[in-house]
């Protein structure tokens, strides 16, 4: 279990491992551990159900999901039933839907309800003959899927977990193609959770940490930095919808938050925008994925009280490579 993502399930079961917030559908709602347990069993039923048996070790799902809830439980329950999560950008057109869908040899792909097929992305799922199955979340019982226009899912007998193994791939993203064609990078088990034990070591994460999500879930920068690394630890966070600057700073606060992690334009666009005053106690700032100017560390340190640490990162190094470190270190 130590080198494999079941390694966030091994904390307090009543402790909270998820929030959402006001914006969030559903809203201001609190997972404990044991709900993100039973939440992972309750995915793995409906997916044997609408697949009719159980998913072959190394299935790569896609999703086409907004940040929130069911992008993270999708994402989570994927990868601990030993297949592989590959969640993509819901903004993306057909064109690059297609191609994703076909380099990762994708069998299901996985978008909100609600969504028809006049889709971008259900589109290109139809042109490919990938099975198209929707999730939503239904109140009192959890993550709901469906196939799209189709069957509601079924959940029937006794669960049979499964174990997954270190060198089962997890998690499949593809690097930008700056330089070229964008190239598929298999992360294991057990490249995320070497990942999720340094990320946690550097910040010295702890069970009292809850980490405020701004950043893409389908991203290793949201997912691993700012939100496996901290569920590693035994701390909480918090999934918005999305970024919002007038949202910001009153989730922030309700939901309790005491760090996040951003890109440098988020870390901009915060300090143009009205400040809370009192400003909350806010443990560190991160910031990682391109290079912060210094003006903008020490006007984020002095108008928010708070140390700022800059990451360097890859996606094909399972996110975090070298970080700066908490004070008093310099």
């Amino acid at each position: 279990m130590s080198n494999t993502l079941a390694s966030v399930l091994r904390h307090a079961e009543s402790d909270p491992a998820i929030l959402t917030t006001a914006s969030s559908d559903p809203k201001d709602l609190t997972l404990s551990y044991a709900d993100l347990k039973a939440q992972s069993a309750r995915f793995h039923q409906q997916t044997e159900s609408l697949f009719g048996g159980p998913l072959p070790v190394g299935t790569v799902i896609s999703s086409y999901l907004p940040n929130g809830l069911n992008c993270l439980l999708v994402f989570l329950a994927t990868t601990l039933q030993r297949c592989v999560a590959a969640p993509l950008n819901p903004a993306m057109k057909q064109s690059e839907v297609e191609f994703y869908l076909e380099d990762a040899s994708s069998k299901v792909f996985i978008i909100p309800e609600g969504v028809g097929e006049d889709n971008e992305g259900v589109r290109a799922a139809r042109k490919l003959n990938v099975a198209v199955w929707t999730a939503g979340w239904e109140q009192g019982a959890g993550i709901r899927l469906a196939v799209l226009n189709g069957e509601t899912a079924k959940i029937e007998g006794a669960y049979q977990p499964v174990e997954p193994q270190g060198s089962d791939v997890a998690l499949l993203l593809h690097t930008s193609g700056t330089t070229g064609r964008p190239k598929a990078v298999p992360l294991t088990h057990a490249n995320i959770a070497r990942s999720m034990v340094n990320i946690s070591n550097t910040y010295k994460l702890t069970s009292a940490d809850r980490s405020f999500i701004v950043m893409p879930l389908f991203h290793v920068h949201g997912l691993i930095g700012a939100t496996l690394s901290t569920l590693y630890a035994g701390g909480s966070i918090v999934v918005p919808p999305r970024f919002s600057a007038s949202h910001f700073w009153p989730e922030f606060i309700a939901t309790k938050a005491n760090w996040y992690s951003a890109v440098p334009t988020i870390h901009q666009i915060l300090l143009r925008h009205e400040l809370p005053s009192p400003m909350p106690h806010i443990r560190f700032i991160r910031s990682c994925s391109s290079a912060l100017a210094p003006t903008v560390l020490h006007q984020l340190e002095e108008k928010l009280g708070a140390p700022v640490l800059e990451a360097y990162a890859m996606t094909e190094a399972s996110h975090q490579m070298c970080s700066n470190p908490l004070p008093p270190a310099v």
